[in-house]
């Protein structure tokens, strides 16, 4: 297994994508050996470090009233469908530590998210509507970001959800890689979880 190596700039997508798969890739072997025990120390730690590393690239390459390049999207998602695969088969082993890992990273409970224009360019009056699918997008914990709401133009879109059975959200914050007080959970926009949209005049 070798170590990640996620580009320094951000216009190096290509580099990136192959970084995401790889590492999803990882994910994926990791689990199947771990239901047979057949994975060293050394060799869960760097997998857990290859994890840490795509994770701060989402967060660190994630602009707000932005979208992502398809194929980064793309790459992202099978990623974060592997990881979520992942914690379920640590949640179901006898293994205390696997358990803990999975138990604090899956999360329930609610969450919000903006949506919204980051520049006055393609600015409009009225507010983004939702887009209800299985892509995994950005939600925080906290239900009011004055960042997020400086950084958007025109009218924003506010929605609340609640994650409840059967579903799970990926706390970053469980990972350490959290950027400031955005106390970030990763899920997709799934209607029947939403519980609010509401829109704000800027």
């Amino acid at each position: 297994m070798k170590k990640v190596d996620f580009p320094f700039w951000a216009d190096e997508t290509e580099k990136a994508i192959t970084e995401i798969y790889r590492v999803k890739s990882q994910v994926q072997s990791v689990g199947n050996k771990l239901k047979t025990n057949h994975v060293s120390n050394n060799d869960f730690q760097l997998f857990l470090d290859n994890v840490y590393q795509t994770l701060n690239y989402w967060t660190g390459n994630t602009y707000i009233g932005r979208k992502k390049d398809k194929s980064v999207q793309k790459a992202f998602q099978t990623f974060f469908e592997a990881l979520y695969d992942f914690l379920f088969i640590c949640r179901d082993l006898d293994n205390p530590m696997l358990w803990t890992i999975a138990d604090k990273v899956l999360y329930r409970g609610s969450l919000y998210r903006y949506l919204g224009h980051g520049s006055t360019i393609c600015n409009t009056n009225n507010g983004i509507e939702p887009q209800y699918n299985n892509i995994y997008v950005s939600w925080s914990k906290a239900p009011k970001n004055y960042y997020i709401e400086s950084k958007l133009y025109g009218t924003m879109t506010w929605l609340a959800c609640k994650i409840d059975e059967p579903y799970y959200g990926i706390d970053l914050e469980a990972f350490g890689v959290a950027r400031g007080k955005e106390a970030e959970v990763v899920f997709p926009t799934i209607k029947e979880t939403i519980t609010e949209v509401r829109y704000i005049k800027e």
